[in-house]
């Protein structure tokens, strides 16, 4: 026997993983080696085997299978050169991995427990799913570098947890959420330990779309981020309630941001609606947003007073102790009709 023999079995053997790695790396170097198959390799790819070997005797489905003995060259095995193997020991060398890759467990894709449905128990608030949104989207962007498939069912387990709280919100039903992550058995790589290129996108592309199903979500406050392209009088006076989450609020402050305005440019007093129509009604109006002597000008003046009379109504209706809890998404928009309001009494005059 010209190869040491080596343990049966090993106390920690290699993952499956690491074991099609090992066989598929030693499988196509014994393809190249057969050209010319010189005894020295032939002794390293042997030993190479044989380690294969004994981390497969250490599988927890070990005791099932019938394993072979280790494989060894003979003296007899070399040719009459006496520097390489004769042609039918090769043979016999490639039979035996083929033996081996047999053997090996087929790569199983990970199951990822959860239904399509919402959560039972306390729903978590907004604050929470930011956090465990950019805690997921910080593990993403260091697991697609190796997009091993253990770590990629522990990601798509906590990117289906977050899409149960987001189903779980109020306002919820009304939106169209995808359904829960799922592997196919197409997305294993060859090794089996990783995934191929289309699964690492189609993953990355599921959690980051969960960032855009999140009003505002972003790597920066929620405030900064969400309320930054609005009129600064909206981001003043709505920041602090939109960060607490407290819509309803923000939503409030917001509509009476545009009533000072218009207290301001007018002199009148009052607020909600009797302002509004006050100061930008069509026959006397004491705010003008344009000259009312053309068309276009009439059109100016009565959409933003349209504009500003549905923002002080839909702020008051859901100031009312019965109104449904408003999502972010609809109080968002509702801050961005306040601001293009803004936008426009900005250049606006006394009549």
């Amino acid at each position: 026997m010209l190869s040491p023999e080596l343990p049966r079995t090993v106390a920690t053997p290699w993952p499956v993983g690491k074991l099609r790695s090992e066989l598929d790396r030693l499988t196509g170097e014994l393809a190249r080696w057969q050209r010319y198959p010189h005894f020295g390799l032939g002794e390293e790819f042997c030993h190479r085997a044989n380690r294969i070997l004994t981390h497969l005797r250490g599988q927890p489905h070990a005791p099932d299978v019938e394993w072979p003995e280790q494989f060894s060259f003979e003296r007899s095995d070399l040719g009459k050169d006496r520097l390489t193997i004769d042609p039918e020991s090769v043979q016999r060398m490639l039979d035996w991995v083929k033996k081996l890759n047999d053997l090996l467990p087929a790569p199983r894709v990970p199951d990822v427990v959860g239904g399509d449905g919402v959560f039972q128990g306390t729903v978590w608030p907004e604050g929470r799913i930011r956090i465990e949104l950019r805690r997921l989207l910080d593990d993403l962007n260091l697991w697609r570098g190796y997009p091993h498939v253990g770590l990629a069912a522990d990601l798509a387990r906590r990117a289906n947890r977050v899409l149960t709280q987001l189903r779980s919100q109020p306002g919820a039903p009304t939106r169209n959420y995808p359904s829960n992550w799922q592997f196919d058995s197409s997305d294993l790589g060859p090794s089996g330990a990783t995934l191929t290129d289309a699964a690492t996108t189609r993953l990355t592309s599921f959690i980051e779309a969960l960032a855009e199903m999140v009003p505002g979500f972003g790597p920066g406050a929620r405030t900064a981020l969400a309320l930054s392209c609005l009129h600064p009088r909206v981001q003043s006076a709505a920041a602090f309630s939109w960060r607490e989450g407290r819509m309803a609020a923000a939503v409030a402050g917001a509509a009476e941001t545009v009533c000072a305005r218009l207290r301001q440019i007018s002199g009148l007093s009052g607020s909600g609606e009797e302002l509004v129509e006050a100061a930008l009604n069509h026959d006397a109006p004491k705010v003008l947003i344009a000259g009312l002597d053309t068309r276009a000008g009439r059109s100016a003046q009565n959409g933003c007073r349209h504009l500003a009379l549905g923002l002080v109504q839909s702020a008051t209706g859901l100031a009312r102790p019965a109104a449904p809890p408003v999502t972010a998404d609809r109080a968002y928009e509702m801050l961005a009709l306040a601001s293009l309001v803004l936008h426009q009494l900005e250049f606006a005059r006394v009549a």
